[in-house]
């Protein structure tokens, strides 16, 4: 089903008179629409004779269509329907959904079933979201990382907009395709939006132990602290590496390496208890093939990308 751009979420309603075929005669009254809200009409049409009806989707609804995104197909006739009292008018509902919010398992967000199929600016971005209504938002760029499936391919590919800024009239997006975080100027046009609910994802809360480890006190994962001993190594060496670590470390998958990053630009991990090594670490999260180990490469930009196990990047282990 074709997706209508977001900020064109108002639908209309044909008053349309039909001898067959779906959907059912609708007599009188204009059709109820779950999840949606007649906002105008009806506005009568002098050269087909019908009316209409503008429906628009409840807060955080978003809606589709098969229909191109410009308006809908008006009846070329006046039959009457049959079932319908005479002198009311049978009223045809176009191809249209209002589709719900989907909840994300790992974080509790609420974000809106797809981005926009329009690139626009940040400031529109951002009046966008606060104008759907319900408590829905910019994204901040950790919830946009939180919310890509390395497993598999990001959500449609798109680049989005964050709320995360580095500098004055500047703001951060990812690209879902590249898996590369990058900082745009508030007017640049060529970045969707997606929009969220719910309290804001926090970072890491740290209890740094003595043996050269630290806890992340929100999810129970203890990492290692300093690698400043540690070389770039192959896979199966990364993964012996932290085997033979005391008390069960191993090899992090990259949603648990998603974790400890900051997001506040380079160095890209939180040193509120980690060492700020830059460079490009190994996860045990296959690429989308399986033929690649994902990594993620925290530099002067953050890039989420793939090496054949043969290759060498840095590890920090987990248990």
């Amino acid at each position: 089903m074709r997706r209508s751009s977001p900020f064109a979420f108002v639908v209309l309603v044909s008053l349309l008179a039909c001898e067959d075929g779906p959907p059912p005669p609708r007599c009188g009254d204009p059709p109820a629409l779950e999840n949606a809200s007649i906002t105008h009409g009806p506005i009568d049409s002098p050269t087909t004779g019908f009316q209409t009806y503008y429906y628009a989707c409840e807060p955080g609804y978003l809606a589709t269509a098969s229909q191109d995104e410009l308006g809908f197909d008006y009846a070329s006739n006046g039959v009457p329907v049959a079932g319908c009292p005479s002198g009311e008018e049978t009223w045809l509902l176009q191809s249209f959904l209002c589709e719900p919010p989907i909840v994300h398992a790992r974080t509790g967000l609420e974000w809106q079933a797809y981005e926009s199929q329009s690139p626009t600016s940040f400031p529109e971005a951002d009046a966008y979201c606060r104008s759907v209504g319900g408590g829905f938002r910019l994204p901040t760029l950790r919830e946009l990382v939180l919310f890509m499936n390395f497993e598999s391919p990001g959500p449609d590919y798109a680049t989005l907009w964050s709320s995360t800024s580095y500098a004055d009239y500047t703001a951060t997006a990812f690209d879902f395709l590249e898996g590369v975080a990058t900082s745009n100027t508030y007017g640049y046009w060529g970045i969707r939006v997606r929009c969220v609910r719910g309290v804001e994802t926090p970072g890491a809360t740290w209890t740094v132990h003595a043996d050269g480890t630290a806890t992340d006190t929100r999810n129970g994962l203890t990492w290692e602290v300093d690698l400043s001993q540690t070389t770039a190594q192959t896979y199966a060496e990364s993964v012996a590496h932290c085997a033979a670590l005391p008390g069960g470390f191993r090899m992090p998958t990259t949603s648990e390496l998603v974790t400890i990053l900051d997001y506040g630009g380079t160095p890209w991990v939180d040193t509120n208890a980690l060492s700020d090594d830059i460079g490009e670490f190994w996860s045990s999260t296959n690429e989308f093939d399986g033929t690649k180990k994902r990594t993620i490469t925290n530099g002067y930009s953050l890039v989420f990308g793939s090496k054949a196990t043969t290759e060498t990047v840095r590890v920090r282990c987990v248990h």
